[in-house]
């Protein structure tokens, strides 16, 4: 008998609990790798005081689509799966949201949001426009 068999079959009945709620984490990790996951509903919420708007919003936020968001700062961002557990949990703290947010699967933090734009969003000026009568000694000449 090694030693991970003996520690199986001797192990208490918490061990189990352990190491089906670590199962649980990994398959969720594995699916939505940036969803925060907490030790237990009372860290939960401070974390709805900042993870407060849905994916409507950070769509609205910015000029562009539902997709080019879930492509681009949809894979980065860290947010918060909004179940109904948690709903029910923090009803207090959900009904103060935008009503977009009150019924959202993910929550966003707004602040992540600023901070995905300011590292990611490369901007070039390509043309610049300047009034002709700016740069004439005779505008009216010009027309």
């Amino acid at each position: 008998m090694t030693d991970s068999e003996f520690i199986q079959e001797n192990a208490p009945a918490n061990l189990a609990i352990a190491e089906a709620y670590r199962a649980k984490i990994d398959k969720i990790r594995a699916s939505l790798p940036n969803c925060i996951i907490v030790p237990g509903f009372e860290a939960l919420q401070d974390y709805l005081r900042h993870h407060t708007w849905s994916t409507e919003q950070c769509v609205e936020a910015y000029p562009w689509s539902i997709t080019n968001f879930r492509k681009l700062a949809g894979k980065d961002l860290p947010f918060i799966l909004s179940t109904p557990e948690v709903r029910k949990r923090f009803w207090k703290e959900v009904a103060a949201f935008d009503p977009r947010a009150q019924n959202a699967k993910y929550l966003y933090d707004p602040a992540d949001l600023h901070d995905w734009f300011a590292t990611n969003l490369v901007t070039e000026i390509e043309t610049v426009l300047v009034p002709l009568s700016l740069m004439a000694e005779n505008p009216d000449g010009l027309r």
